[in-house]
């Protein structure tokens, strides 16, 4: 009886090592065959968009200040892209103020840092929070940062 059992195992054995050489001398097919059901994992295009330096944005903002800020934009499609961006300021009461706009070309798994600043007008004074918004309309992707003024912070 031992002696049956070793056989058994011994040729479940072989079966295995001779299914994982097919597999392996035809793994080109097994992949294709993975491949047409879906069930390997495909690379998704995606772009990046963030600020640099977001801990330096002050803390809040007054008539005359200026406040810089960047951004980045990196690329990691699959292929080169061109993108249009749009910079906007919007106020508490909806008041949307263009801030800058452009577009660049970026190679794939490329980015580009885009500097922009604003300064806010001596005759105007912020009396509650404006919001900072950065967009890629093409890619539906976007970003934004409050900046609260000093007036509705109680400074």
């Amino acid at each position: 009886m031992p002696r049956m059992k070793i056989t058994v195992y011994f040729s479940a054995l072989l079966l295995v090592l001779v299914v994982i050489f097919a597999m392996y001398s035809e793994r080109a097919v097994v992949y294709a065959e993975l491949d047409s059901l879906k069930l390997l994992p495909e690379p998704e295009p995606l772009t990046e968009i963030y600020l640099n330096d977001s801990l330096g944005l002050p803390a809040t903002i007054g008539s005359g200040q200026t406040v810089p800020f960047s951004f980045n934009i990196h690329n990691i499609e699959g292929k080169a892209e061109d993108y249009s961006y749009l910079v906007y300021m919007v106020s508490a009461d909806g008041t949307m103020t263009g801030m800058a706009s452009g577009s660049v070309a970026l190679a794939d798994n490329t980015s580009t840092t885009i500097a922009e600043s604003y300064r806010f007008a001596k005759a105007v004074s912020p009396s509650a929070p404006m919001t900072v918004f950065i967009e890629l309309p093409d890619f539906r992707e976007d970003l934004h940062f409050v900046l609260p003024s000093r007036e509705s912070s109680g400074q």
